[in-house]
């Protein structure tokens, strides 16, 4: 049995990624995406964060606010393949308003931190950001 199969049920599996593609319970995505505390992936709601853009879209308030909205214990930020994904201070704030601790990390490793959280029980949302 590989680590991928002992996610909790209720949560997505998340598998394999690389540049522009993440796998969703065996289906390829190749859209940012997002995972909430009740275990629904879905396309990330990124149009929420494009005031914020100046040329790269960064994870703004809006979206944190929508990705804890099912009560999560942690977010996992999966900041890109190469960790560049900007996280606004206003966003970081927040996820400590309504007491949701905030990891942010390149995406690899937020795939690595998930499959322990969920192994272990944690209520956990994630964004998942698939390029840079």
């Amino acid at each position: 049995m590989d680590e991928q199969d002992q996610a909790s049920p209720g949560y997505p599996q998340v598998g394999d990624t690389g540049f522009g593609w993440i796998e969703i319970d065996g289906e390829r995505w190749e859209k940012d995406v997002l995972i909430t505390a009740d275990g629904r992936a879905r396309k990330r709601p990124k149009k929420l964060s494009k005031p914020y853009s100046t040329g790269h879209t960064p994870l703004g308030p809006e979206e944190v606010e929508r990705a804890v909205a099912a009560e999560p214990a942690v977010l996992l930020i999966g900041t890109g393949q190469w960790g560049a994904l900007p996280v606004l201070t206003e966003a970081q704030q927040m996820a400590q308003e309504r007491s949701v601790l905030l990891e942010t990390m390149p995406t690899l490793r937020a795939i690595q931190r998930y499959r322990e959280l969920v192994e272990t029980g944690q209520l956990v949302a994630a964004i998942f950001h698939l390029t840079c």
